[in-house]
């Protein structure tokens, strides 16, 4: 499987697997995926929009990488602390 499959797949409005989904995913958090990549599958998926299916495998894809933001360099920055930040960050 390539990205460059993916993203075509999803150009061309197709649904995309769940196997896809988490190829796109897990090459991107380990860096075989490049930022331009998932740019380019991003805006096919806002183009064509995500069926039902699509867009539980996503999520669930996601909320199961153990990958999260932290707001540490508002700490460094600012003099913030992660709630503060959060509370801060969030008022915008």
């Amino acid at each position: 499987m390539r990205i460059y499959d993916i993203i075509e797949h999803k150009r061309d409005n197709k649904e995309l697997s769940k196997a896809e989904i988490d190829f796109a995913i897990d090459g991107f958090l380990n860096g075989t995926v490049k930022d331009y990549q998932m740019s380019a599958l991003l805006m096919a998926i806002y183009i064509n929009g995500m069926t039902d299916e699509e867009t539980y495998n996503l999520t669930m894809k996601m909320a199961n990488s153990r990958k999260s933001f932290r707001f540490i360099i508002f700490k460094r920055k600012w003099g913030y602390n992660n709630r503060q930040a959060l509370n801060r960050w969030c008022r915008r």
